[in-house]
C-alpha cells in the first residue's frame, strides 16, 4: 500500500473509503475499483485502523496497490489523517461488529459515523454513501443492531446527499483470507454431512458485483436519501447447499434435523475431524432421497446460479 501524502497532490479530488479491509471491503472493492477507474471517478484511498494489518489481508490482491492512511473511528482524533486532503465523496463501510460491547459499538458505528458526517459537511457535502445492516431494524436489536440504527439516524439527519445500503448476504468469489458468511457457509456445504437447523430457511443472495454496479450508481449520479435493502433473489438454504456442491461436482447430501445452534457448532468441529481423518467418511443417516430432484433454480442460467458460479469457479 503506498504513502498517500508522497504520492499525491494536496487538492486530487479523493473518494474516502471506510472499511476496506472488512470482510465487506475485501470481497465489494475489488469489484468495485475497476468499474470507478473505467467511468473515470479518479483516486481512491483507504481509511484503515491498522495499516500493518490491512497490508497483510490486502496481499496479492487489487487492494494492495491503494493508498491507505491511519484512520481508527474509536480513536481521540479518527479523521487527523485526512487533513487537508480534498474528498469528494465518502464510502463507509467500517463497523464495529462484535455484539455485546454496546459501548463500543456505539463509539465506532454512530460516533465515528458522525465524524466522518462532519467531514462530508465540510468538504461540500459530498456524497455519502453509508452500510449499514438489516439487524438495524430488527425488533429486538443487538448492541451491534442498536448502534447501526443510531448511525442511520446520524447519516439521515445529516443534510447531505446520501445513500443508506443493508445487504444481507453477498456472493463474492473466494479469495484466500475470506472468512464472511458466504465463505462460511461454502466451506459448510463441502462438509460431508450438515445437520442445518432449517434447509428451508430462505436466503437473498446478492452478488457483489450487482452491488458494485449499484455503488457506481450512486456515485455518478448522486444519492437522494435512499435506503435500499440490497438483497438477491430468494433462495432457500436446501437450493444454495445443492447448488454448491453441484458446482464442485460433489452429490446433494443434506440431512434434515433439529438442532441448536451451539449443537451445530460441535457437529461442524466433528464433522471436519472425521473428514480429515477419512475422506471418504459419508452421510450418517443414508443418502437422503428427497435431495435427489434438483428445484427449478438449480436449471438454466438463472442470476442465482450465474452469480454463484462465478463465485466458485472464477478464483
Amino acid at each position: 500500500m503506498g504513502d498517500l501524502a508522497s504520492s499525491q497532490p494536496a487538492e486530487a479530488l479523493l473518494l474516502l473509503v471506510t472499511g476496506a479491509s472488512g470482510n465487506v471491503g475485501r470481497a465489494l472493492l475489488p469489484e468495485l475499483l475497476p468499474r470507478l477507474a473505467a467511468a473515470g471517478h479518479g483516486d481512491v484511498v483507504f481509511g484503515v485502523r491498522n495499516r500493518a494489518d490491512a497490508r497483510r489481508r490486502f496481499a496479492g490482491t487489487p487492494l494492495a496497490d491503494v493508498h491507505s492512511i491511519s484512520m481508527d473511528l474509536a480513536g481521540p482524533r479518527p479523521l487527523a489523517a485526512i487533513d487537508g486532503m480534498s474528498i469528494r465523496g465518502v464510502l463507509h463501510l467500517a463497523a464495529e461488529t462484535r455484539s455485546g460491547q454496546l459501548a463500543r459499538n456505539l463509539r465506532v458505528n454512530r460516533d465515528g459515523t458522525a465524524a466522518l458526517v462532519g467531514l462530508a459537511r465540510e468538504r461540500g457535502h459530498v456524497p455519502f454513501i453509508h452500510f449499514s445492516t438489516p439487524l438495524a431494524q430488527s425488533r429486538r436489536p443487538s448492541p451491534y443492531g442498536v448502534s447501526k440504527q443510531a448511525a442511520e439516524h446520524v447519516v439521515q439527519d445529516s443534510g447531505l446527499p446520501y445513500a443508506i445500503l443493508r445487504p444481507q448476504f453477498l456472493m463474492s468469489p473466494l479469495r484466500p483470507g475470506m472468512d464472511g458468511g458466504f465463505a462460511r457457509l461454502v466451506s459448510l456445504a463441502q462438509l460431508p454431512v450438515l445437520p442445518f437447523p432449517d434447509p428451508d430457511l430462505v436466503l437473498a443472495p446478492l452478488y457483489v458485483g450487482d452491488l458494485a454496479d449499484a455503488v457506481l450508481g450512486w456515485l455518478s449520479h448522486g444519492p437522494a436519501g435512499d435506503v435500499c435493502a440490497m438483497r438477491g433473489d430468494p433462495v432457500t438454504f436446501r437450493t444454495f447447499y445443492r447448488a454448491v456442491r453441484r458446482l464442485l461436482g460433489r452429490g446433494p447430501r443434506l440431512l434434515s434435523m433439529g438442532i441448536s445452534a451451539a449443537r451445530m457448532q460441535r457437529w461442524e468441529a466433528f464433522a471436519r475431524c472425521a473428514t480429515r481423518r477419512d475422506p471418504s467418511w459419508g452421510l450418517l443417516g443414508g443418502h437422503d432421497a428427497s435431495n435427489t430432484a434438483d428445484g427449478g433454480l438449480l436449471r438454466g442460467p438463472t442470476p442465482f446460479n450465474i452469480a454463484l458460479e462465478r463465485c466458485l469457479l472464477a478464483a
